[in-house]
């Protein structure tokens, strides 16, 4: 059967399970695009700027684990993709990106919109190539969402557009078009890391994005051994934050009691996490890593011993192994240590100033959203609050765990509502990120995709501002003009309230998210450091709007 080269690929991707798609027209990829609207299997959302696409093909392959694809214009189209495939990338999450280019005689010439794709694609994906005659077609594409699934990254298709036009007879492949394996765990490994934690007495374990799915087996592990549970940001929701063996996180978003428990630990487990903060690490303690990924293991820093395979598979084998006990002692610090995050987050219920305490913010939000919600998070001074503040007990916490893209969290809810319309889905925006895609708003509207938007607004780029008075810099850049997130929703179709006061939170969160519709919630906050930076910093500073000095406070 003759099939346009556009054709083709759209049937063979919808074979192997790639039914959804985010871009944006553009004269470079009308054939595709035709292709798409001819194909009543595949998906294709409009955006209002292509790294929106990208950014909601990042979120759809967070939630879902498996590739949604991207399209964009040659020239600038296609380079405003960039980001989404960094984040993907960077996350290990699989993406596929397809970009028109100019037809093939004006390749690498000073034709509009030109550009050497494949050299700006090179870093940001696992693979990109050039299609240049229709028989490459099918191996390409076999290539690349090969490439896609089994090294979890993203992945680029240059297509010119008069090729996306050519006819050529090519055979559809049968999916799945590929079958993962795991790496065979050494057990020989796993007895020598029972006898690290047999002759440990504080082990402290660090879990990262590679425990998602496993929340309680790594919490009845941690309590078997007697360790405490400190979760990266990625892995917020993997395992229930009112387990009493959880002390929070580390680094930026982190606390004191994790801070002090982690200096006393003698073992430190690293379980499915590519970062942790070194400087944290006693010299003393040693250190097991567990993951999958031989590439994870070390990355530069300092491990006693390395585990790799299946975290499903090795945790029980060490559980099955061991003859340890807990000590006692160790776990009654651990608990105390739990205890005492919990009375610091529970001891703004009653903040109820206006602007609104981000402390009090996560609180809300926290109380009212569902257990099978998913929280999509931007970057910004808020996200070290909610990491800091927000207990998670088993949503799905989806951010820009590496490339720390600002923007993110209102696209990526989009293109996950898309993949599970059922859950709640929550955004959570600061007011310097939403601004970088506001149009995204009206996306929202024109596909009524029921989406909370919470905007945290501090008029200021915050956490840009703690940084610079941490490292001793004058505060420069750091606040902008006001804006009317609430006016320019509704101008769009996005219905939309503002906080007035702090005991309006819950009620109209809670209806946000029930809502069967688009929400936008604005929420004037105060521009609070967080309880880590607060310690480094040794002052609360806040700015205020209408006063671009900045006024400590104390809280």
């Amino acid at each position: 059967m003759q099939l346009t080269v556009a054709d083709f690929i759209v049937r063979q991707l919808i074979e192997w399970g790639i039914d959804t798609a985010f871009g944006l027209p553009g004269d470079s990829v009308f054939p595709f695009l035709e292709a798409i609207e001819h194909n009543n299997k595949m998906k294709f959302y409009c955006v209002r700027n292509e790294a929106a696409a990208a950014y909601m093909s990042s979120g759809y392959g967070k939630i879902m684990g498996k590739p949604a694809l991207c399209i964009a214009d040659a020239g600038p189209g296609s380079i405003n993709l960039l980001n989404g495939l960094f984040d993907a990338t960077n996350d290990g999450i699989p993406l596929i990106a397809i970009t028109g280019q100019v037809p093939r005689e004006r390749l690498f010439t000073t034709y509009n919109q030109s550009s050497n794709q494949n050299a700006i694609f090179n870093e940001a994906s696992a693979y990109t190539a050039t299609l240049t005659v229709p028989e490459q077609t099918g191996r390409i594409l076999e290539i690349l969402v090969k490439k896609a699934l089994s090294e979890r990254k993203a992945v680029h298709l240059s297509v010119p557009v008069d090729l996306q036009k050519m006819k050529f007879t090519g055979q559809i492949l049968p999916g799945p078009v590929i079958s993962i394996s795991t790496p065979k765990v050494d057990f020989s490994l796993i007895k020598k890391a029972c006898e690290l934690i047999s002759r440990s007495k504080r082990t402290v374990i660090i879990a990262g994005y590679g425990i998602k799915g496993m929340g309680e087996e790594i919490a009845a592990f941690a309590k078997r051994i007697g360790a405490g549970i400190i979760v990266t940001s990625v892995a917020k929701g993997a395992v229930s934050e009112y387990n009493p063996h959880v002390i929070g996180v580390l680094g930026e978003a982190g606390n004191e009691m994790a801070f002090k428990i982690i200096q006393e630990a003698d073992l430190i487990i690293i379980a499915g996490s590519t970062w942790w903060p070194e400087k944290f690490v006693p010299p003393a303690a040693k250190v097991i890593q567990i993951d999958i990924n031989a590439q994870h293991l070390g990355m530069g820093k300092r491990i006693d011993m390395a585990v790799m395979g299946d975290l499903k598979e090795i945790i029980p084998a060490i559980e099955q192994e061991l003859t340890v006990k807990a000590d006692e002692k160790w776990v009654e610090e651990i608990k105390n240590a739990h205890k005492q995050r919990e009375s610091f987050i529970n001891s703004f219920e009653t903040e109820n100033g206006y602007p609104i305490h981000p402390a009090r913010l996560m609180l809300a939000l926290e109380k009212v959203v569902p257990k099978n919600a998913v929280i999509t998070v931007d970057t910004g001074n808020h996200t070290l609050w909610f990491v800091s503040n927000f207990r998670a007990s088993n949503q799905d916490i989806i951010l820009s765990g590496m490339w720390r893209i600002m923007g993110f969290a209102l696209p990526a809810a989009l293109g996950i509502k898309t993949a599970q319309p059922q859950r709640p889905l929550v955004a959570l925006c600061g007011d310097g990120g939403l601004m970088q895609l506001l149009g995204e708003l009206a996306t929202a509207a024109q596909y009524q995709l029921p989406v909370l938007i919470i905007a945290v607004k501090n008029v200021s780029w915050a956490l840009e501002g703690y940084k610079q008075l941490l490292e001793g810099y004058s505060l420069t850049g750091i606040t902008f003009s006001d804006v009317d997130f609430a006016r320019i929703a509704n101008a769009v179709g996005v219905k939309a309230v503002v906080i007035k006061k702090a005991e309006e939170l819950e009620l109209l969160i809670s209806e946000g998210i029930h809502a069967n519709e688009p929400i936008l919630i604005e929420v004037p906050t105060a521009a609070v450091p967080a309880p880590e930076l607060s310690r480094l910093m040794g002052t609360v500073n806040t700015f205020k709007s209408k006063n671009l000095k900045p006024t400590f406070i104390s809280i």
